[in-house]
C-alpha cells in the first residue's frame, strides 16, 4: 500500500511531512500539493523550503485545477466559494465546492492515473492500495472523514492515531497532537522558522487573527484580498448566476478593507471545513 500525504503546506501537513522524513513516523512514498494558484506568496516560499528539507527522501508533486481566484469570471459562478451573505437578522455562508474542485479532485485524479496507473474510465481496484495522510490534529478531530465511494484508498490521520476504513492505528508516542503541539515540535526542530497557515488569499474561512496577521505582515497579499473582496459585489456581478445577496469575504458583512479584526479569539472558521484539505 502506498502512503501519500495531502500536503497543504500549512503547519500540520508540513509537520507530518517532516516527521516522516526524519523517521518519527513511517516513511511516506509521496506528498501531493494541490495548487489553487491563489495561495499567499509565503505559502509558496514555504513549499520550496519543504522541498529542500526533504530532498531525496520524499518526492513532492504539484497538481492544479487552475486559478481559483478566476472562479466566476469565466462563467462558472461564484457560488462554489463559501462567501458570507446576509441571512435574516444574521449571516450565513454559501455552499462550498472549492475544496472539492481545486483540492480533492486534482489529487484524486493524480492518484488514480499516476500512482495506481489507471486509464481514463478504467475501474479502480476494490482493495485498498492508497493510504492518504491528512494533517488533522486532535483539536480538530471532528473534521476527520472517511473517503466515501473510494474503496481503493483510506484516509489516515496520524495525529489522531487513526486510519479510517480499517481502523488500523499509526503509533506516535503518547503526546496529544494539537495544533499547538505541532507548533512546539516545529519550534524545537526548526527554531526561528515560521510555519504558515495554508489558505487561499480570499478564503472566507479566515478568522480575525489570520486576517490581522496578513494585514500586518503581508500588506501586498492583504491588498490582493481587499481587491478580490470588492470584485464579488454587487449581487449581480458577472458569473454569479442570479444570487440575490451581496457576498463578503469577511464574516462581519462589511468590505474587507473596512473590517475591524477585533475578535481574534473567536472559534476558527476552519472548523467548518470538514474535508480536512484546507487550513492544514
Amino acid at each position: 500500500m502506498k502512503r501519500v500525504l495531502s500536503l497543504g503546506a500549512g503547519l500540520q501537513s508540513s509537520v507530518l511531512l517532516l516527521m516522516s522524513a526524519r523517521g518519527d513516523l513511517p516513511l511516506l512514498d509521496l506528498a501531493v500539493f494541490a495548487d489553487t494558484q491563489w495561495e499567499p506568496s509565503y505559502v509558496y516560499e514555504h513549499l520550496l523550503w519543504l522541498k529542500h528539507q526533504i530532498k531525496g527522501v520524499i518526492p513532492i508533486v504539484e497538481v492544479t485545477a487552475g486559478n481559483l481566484s478566476l472562479q466566476g469570471r469565466s462563467g462558472k459562478g461564484f457560488a462554489s466559494i463559501p462567501f458570507h451573505v446576509p441571512s435574516g437578522d444574521g449571516r450565513s455562508m454559501l455552499p462550498r465546492q472549492c475544496t472539492s474542485q481545486y483540492k480533492i479532485r486534482p489529487i484524486e485524479t493524480y492518484l488514480r492515473r499516476e500512482v495506481i496507473g489507471l486509464k481514463f474510465r478504467q475501474r479502480a481496484p476494490r482493495e485498498q492500495v492508497i493510504e492518504q495522510w491528512i494533517g488533522i490534529t486532535m483539536d480538530e478531530a471532528h473534521r476527520a472523514k472517511d473517503p466515501a465511494g473510494t474503496p481503493w484508498k483510506t484516509h489516515a490521520f496520524p495525529f489522531l492515531d487513526l486510519v479510517l476504513g480499517n481502523r488500523r492505528a499509526i503509533k506516535f508516542g503518547s503526546e496529544i497532537m494539537t495544533r499547538r503541539a505541532c507548533e512546539k515540535w516545529a519550534e524545537r526542530n526548526f527554531p526561528g522558522r515560521k510555519f504558515p497557515k495554508s489558505a487561499c488569499i480570499g478564503c472566507p474561512y479566515r478568522d480575525d487573527r489570520a486576517w490581522r496577521d496578513m494585514q500586518r505582515n503581508s500588506p501586498e497579499t492583504f491588498a490582493q484580498a481587499v481587491a478580490y473582496d470588492a470584485s464579488v459585489r454587487p449581487a449581480d456581478a458577472p458569473g454569479t448566476r442570479g444570487l440575490v445577496h451581496d457576498r463578503y469575504v469577511h464574516q462581519s458583512l462589511v468590505p474587507l478593507g473596512q473590517a475591524k479584526f477585533n475578535n481574534p479569539d473567536a472559534a476558527p472558521l476552519f472548523g467548518n471545513e470538514c474535508e480536512g484539505m484546507c487550513g492544514v
